[in-house]
């Protein structure tokens, strides 16, 4: 590693492309000032680029449109069979379109999906850019339609045409969603995250202004996507002395033919921890369950349960393709089971489903030593990519436990990945990068996660909803004690070790999320605020203005600035913490040896939560503008002035 960073460190001096991609920076032991300035030395490749397109400085009119309306672009390559797209699929469809106007830019061809379908359908405007491979035309199309806030959506992911934003076609351009770290450009603005994700200590990572969301950045959309896995039953033999809650489960987003035709109970137990909590389960008792066994033995599509018809849960794809990518929602009774998998029945099933190039040696030295601690457990791994099985498998042999003990899966389609997530104890986060879009679906099943923020972005994505965790917990009065924040390294593992070895819990706590998931929370939202459409985030459904906001820039005589968010749509105004003077970019710092060995790290507690609600009602139209749209045009004339012809 000591190596790799010299090298890098030579080639920045000299100005030449590094080694190391911005988006995987991350994951090396490089000071930030390193990680920003890999990522700047790609945005001025980008400008180098499109210097030779010898293009004037777009003008940009004071005017928000004809109609007073906000226009957004999205530009972005993942408008598809993407994970982006199964965040997002549903804001364009969600705005306001009484305040904005909603363009989507594809960078990519159409991939057939009902996510492209989706997203070209509810947005305004949806333009194909991959039929226009000239960044300059494509910029031009972008200007031409008048777009006053571009969002860029790939950083420097496959796909990205970062070119399109250093010809700056919009007067304001945000990084959101889609890249987890600082472009490092001078043609990016503004970065919309949030407080704690991107705390002001952090600042000077970013090249960008931090424009923080009231909430968390990072959204979902498994509500819509995903709604069958809030209804349950857990299938146990008659035989059976106890009752595991994740060993074999059913869902369907209508239960109710096997609840008519099978012996289907209410099981109540109140378990003691400070406060007694009550905890309902639905249990289908069968004589047995030799047809599930023989069923999953024989890779059959399905089997009968007492005359209802259930689907063999790998079977999805055979089935219904599209329900299998999370197009649609199964329309089936699904079953999963731990056989499936083999995964032993009674374990405790520690999983993570991420790409196997976030798990560092010291991260799996720690999962290692909770596997020790823990009698019967077992870590879930993916085969993501295949080769690193054998390589981690090794790894924990050489650390003193057994290979069997670490258990591996093919990657599977989306519904199956994120139904499966019910069939595990506990997922453990990757502190140098977390799970993102992993510990969204995970939390969906109603599976706590162990996380730890970093000081990155990447990092710390995971870190607000361990705030949000507590706010939901003690909104619906299903929390006897707020959860304490991990505050040493040494107490990941003991978290992650007690309610596995504390029943109760580990019970209670998985009884908070389902709790939570079928629950309707209201929105809490300005009084103000008009604008309708949903943010998933972390599985907490919340309503944010995305992108919705106008810049202000102040001056005095000194360096210090002054920039205050205007969430136009709302009227209402937040304030937005900068620097009192940006740090000037100075020759990035060569770790000491403690970093290369040691990953600065702080840690919190468990993360988990559900939240969900109805937008408020909108006013009704009134003719003429209004007091909120002339406000809008005075703060559009003023982030403008400064800006025309640049």
């Amino acid at each position: 590693m000591k190596k790799l960073v010299g090298i890098v460190a030579e080639q920045l001096e000299k100005n030449r492309l590094p080694s190391v991609h911005p988006h995987h920076s991350m994951l090396y032991p490089l000071t930030h000032e390193y990680r920003k300035a890999i990522a700047a030395r790609h945005a001025n490749l980008c400008l180098e680029k499109v210097h030779v397109l010898h293009k004037q400085p777009y003008n940009f009119s004071k005017k928000l449109s004809d109609n007073g309306r906000l226009r957004i672009g999205y530009l972005s390559s993942d408008f598809g069979n993407h994970p982006t797209s199964h965040l997002m699929q549903s804001v364009p469809g969600l705005h306001d379109r009484s305040k904005v106007e909603i363009f989507c830019y594809a960078l990519s061809p159409d991939d057939g999906t009902t996510f492209r379908y989706k997203i070209s359908r509810e947005a305004e405007h949806f333009i194909d850019l991959s039929q226009i491979p000239c960044n300059g035309k494509a910029a031009d199309k972008i200007h031409s339609d008048g777009i006053h806030i571009l969002v860029n959506m790939n950083g420097y992911t496959k796909g990205a045409r970062n070119e399109i934003f250093a010809l700056r076609p919009a007067p304001i351009q945000v990084m959101w969603l889609g890249y987890p770290g600082t472009s490092g450009a001078s043609f990016m603005d503004y970065i919309i995250t949030d407080a704690i994700t991107s705390p002001m200590e952090l600042a000077y990572q970013y090249s960008e202004k931090l424009s923080y969301m009231p909430h968390t950045y990072f959204i979902g959309d498994h509500k819509q996507m995903f709604p069958h896995l809030k209804e349950r039953i857990i299938v146990c033999d008659k035989q059976q002395s106890s009752v595991a809650d994740n060993v074999t489960v059913i869902n369907a987003t209508d239960l109710s033919p096997l609840v008519e035709n099978t012996d289907v109970k209410e099981i109540k137990e109140v378990v003691n921890a400070q406060k007694p909590v009550e905890i309902t389960h639905k249990v289908a008792e069968l004589p047995n369950t030799t047809q599930i066994v023989s069923m999953i033995a024989s890779g059959q599509v399905q089997t009968s349960l007492n005359g209802v018809v259930v689907q063999n849960g790998l079977a999805t794809t055979q089935t219904n393709n599209k329900a299998a990518t999370g197009e649609e929602v199964p329309q089936n009774i699904v079953i999963t089971t731990r056989r499936q998998y083999l995964l032993p029945d009674d374990a405790i099933v520690y999983c993570n489903f991420n790409q196997l190039y976030k798990i560092d040696p010291l991260t799996l030295e720690s999962w290692v030593e909770i596997l020790k601690n823990v009698p019967k457990s077992v870590l879930w791994l993916l085969r993501f990519p295949a080769v690193g099985e054998q390589n981690i498998k090794k790894t924990v042999s050489d650390l003193g436990i057994s290979p069997d003990r670490v258990i591996f899966s093919n990657v599977a389609a989306k519904e199956e990945h994120v139904r499966r997530g019910q069939l595990a104890d506990i997922c453990l986060d990757t502190p140098l990068c977390n799970g993102h879009t992993t510990s969204m679906d995970v939390l969906w099943t109603g599976t706590p996660v162990v996380t730890m923020p970093g000081d990155t972005l990447a990092s710390r994505t995971c870190r607000k909803a361990a705030v949000d965790i507590q706010t939901s917990f003690s909104r619906f009065g299903n929390i006897s004690e707020p959860l304490k924040p991990i505050e040493e390294p040494s107490e990941f593992g003991l978290r992650a070790q007690s309610p596995s070895i504390d029943d109760t819990e580990l019970e209670i706590l998985q009884h908070r999320l389902a709790d939570l998931q079928r629950k309707d929370a209201p929105y809490q939202l300005d009084h103000q605020t008009t604008m309708s459409y949903t943010a998933f985030a972390i599985s907490v459904i919340i309503l944010i203005p995305i992108g919705i906001i106008i810049m202000r820039h102040r001056r005095s005589g000194t360096a210090s600035e002054e920039v205050e968010a205007m969430l136009l749509v709302s009227g209402a105004r937040t304030h937005v913490p900068v620097l009192e003077e940006e740090p000037r970019m100075q020759r990035p710092r060569m770790p000491n040896e403690a970093s290369l060995r040691s990953p600065r790290v702080t840690w919190t507690s468990w993360t988990a939560v559900r939240r969900r609600g109805r937008p408020q009602e909108r006013p009704e139209k009134q003719s003429g503008p209004t007091a909120v749209q002339r406000q809008q045009q005075t703060e559009w004339n003023a982030a403008t002035s400064g800006r025309i012809g640049t």
